[in-house]
């Protein structure tokens, strides 16, 4: 059975490969739908020969039943194909993308109201910044969980405790968020990429001055996966303002290694259960491979057997229009799979890939539409984008979508 599980994983990827030059997605290419597909690839379908075979030692002690992980194998290998036919359908709706001639070194261009837009992006990095100091105000500079994961002060609660406090169990936290993170981050790429094509000394100083700032907003929290949104962000900015939006598997290869020797460290730092650097190391390259899968293991153990579908339950009810009150899934099912951390007053949360929500609220079947629906949706965004001009905020919203859409 291993055998042909393996044999069937890899002849599924040949498929997808022949798939996508139906649909212009190329993969040595930066685009919405490309960049997509390389993240679900990564971190929701590698990892599931580890799994099968129980060679990932963080993983093999839960995920033990080879039932639910070939059901989910395949519920995986089905929204990703049907995604692939949303770019089809796309493509056919709206035309081919054409990412490289559009990043055309002679087309990009600062723009003539450049100069008045560094002043708006700069009034706006103040006020992020302004935002990010009433956060700290509000939380108190040493409950941050990465100042005590660096014993720069002494605390007596535990990082994931200070996590929790600072992120999930903050009511207020997703407006936070956005100027902390999403703007600044949005900022940082503006300045970035101005400077890439206008090698002035005021644009270098407004883009490193900004990702120092930027990369404490991110990583103050205990958290360690916003970090990778500098890292990628700096990745295509660079890629799409110098090399025509065009990239190959050893740059590639490259980057995510510099990528690792950045996130051990940082995993080290914040991770309770990591005592050395070979253990975060183990840690960082389980997360990235199968650190994706096993959420989606446990909402597969959950549903249908110990909560029925949630019929859209899920969903937003602004002003309680419809008759029902919205489940927080993510906060349940982890509060279901860690009842002790639940019970101290630590509030995670565990999210999964897109058709995941599909799958808990209406069953099967439903998840296949909802994968073509996101496919031509995420095809057509990106088309519109190629209707403006290439300049620095154009590129920079444009990465800013990309890490947005990745999380899908």
């Amino acid at each position: 059975m291993g055998y042909i599980f393996l044999f069937f994983w890899i002849s599924i990827q040949i498929f997808w490969y022949y798939l996508l030059k139906l649909s212009s997605v190329d993969i040595k290419e930066i685009s919405i739908p490309s960049i997509l597909m390389a993240f679900i690839y990564m971190f929701s379908f590698v990892g599931f020969p580890i799994l099968w075979f129980g060679l990932d030692p963080y993983r093999e002690l839960v995920i033990t039943d080879k039932n639910i992980l070939y059901e989910l194998f395949m519920y995986t290998v089905f929204a990703i194909t049907f995604l692939i036919f949303g770019f089809i359908l796309g493509r056919q709706f709206f035309g081919s993308l054409n990412i490289s001639e559009y990043f055309q070194r002679d087309k990009v261009e600062l723009g003539d109201n450049h100069n008045f837009l560094t002043f708006l992006f700069c009034v706006l990095f103040i006020f992020c910044i302004a935002i990010l100091f009433l956060y700290i105000s509000v939380i108190g500079f040493n409950n941050l969980a990465f100042i005590a994961a660096i014993e720069f002060v002494s605390s007596d609660i535990s990082t994931t405790e200070l996590r929790s406090s600072s992120t999930n169990a903050l009511g207020n936290y997703r407006w936070y968020k956005l100027f902390m993170n999403d703007l600044l981050l949005f900022c940082y790429f503006f300045f970035f990429a101005s400077a890439l094509l206008k090698r002035k000394f005021f644009l270098w100083f407004l883009s490193i001055s900004s990702i120092l700032i930027v990369s404490f907003a991110l990583i103050m929290s205990g958290e360690k996966g916003p970090i990778t949104q500098i890292l990628i962000g700096i990745f295509l900015t660079y890629y799409l303002t110098q090399k025509e939006g065009k990239i190959n598997f050893k740059i590639i290869a490259i980057f995510a290694f510099i990528g690792f020797l950045i996130l051990v460290p940082v995993d080290y730092l914040l991770q309770p259960t990591s005592e050395t650097l070979l253990e975060s190391s183990s840690s960082v390259i389980s997360r990235v491979v199968t650190g994706q899968i096993h959420p989606m293991y446990v909402y597969f153990e959950y549903f249908p057997y110990y909560r029925d579908y949630l019929m859209g339950a899920t969903f937003p009810n602004p002003g309680s229009v419809f008759p029902f009150e919205p489940v927080t899934i993510t906060r349940e099912i982890m509060a279901w799979y860690n009842p002790k951390e639940a019970e101290s007053g630590v509030i995670g949360t565990m999210p999964a890939i897109f058709w995941i929500e599909a799958y808990i609220n209406f069953g099967p079947y439903f998840f296949l539409a909802v994968s073509v629906f996101i496919g031509i949706g995420i095809f057509l965004i990106n088309k519109i984008i190629l209707l403006f001009k290439p300049n620095p905020l154009v590129i920079s919203f444009f990465v800013w979508l990309i890490l947005f859409y990745k999380d899908l």
